[in-house]
């Protein structure tokens, strides 16, 4: 889990010139009251790998 409402698949760290550094998803998804919404970072390479994991989608 992401957050209170985000499930994320595999992760990434992150560092900016300025310091600040985190961990954010590759993949992930988040269900609302009328849709269901597909978060994709960008860069990401790895679909075919992750969405076998994910199985019947």
């Amino acid at each position: 889990m992401w957050g209170d409402s985000l499930v994320g698949f595999d992760s990434y760290h992150y560092k900016y010139d300025s310091g600040r550094e985190g961990d954010m998803m590759l993949i992930g998804f988040s269900p609302r009251k009328h849709n269901l919404i597909l978060y994709i970072m960008t860069g990401f390479d790895r679909f075919d790998e992750l969405l076998h994991k994910l199985g019947g989608a």
